[in-house]
């Protein structure tokens, strides 16, 4: 399994919220997260396939910033 870790802007989970209806229709994606109480607000996501640009995409049109993680 892929595991990508990103920086966001995504501050509560009112924002999770909202960045959920663009991530959820992602079918690689086995589960994600984000790290609210990190400073750097990590998502990291899971599964097989799993495209950075894909993710990076959705969070943007979401409305939220996204900058992976080396």
């Amino acid at each position: 399994m892929k595991i990508l870790k990103f920086k966001t802007n995504i501050i509560s989970s009112a924002a999770v919220g909202v960045v959920s209806t663009f991530i959820d229709k992602m079918d690689t994606i086995r589960s994600w997260e984000v790290e609210t109480a990190n400073p750097e607000k990590i998502l990291i996501v899971r599964g097989e396939g799993v495209s950075a640009a894909r993710i990076e995409g959705a969070v943007r049109r979401a409305g939220f910033q996204i900058a992976a993680v080396k």
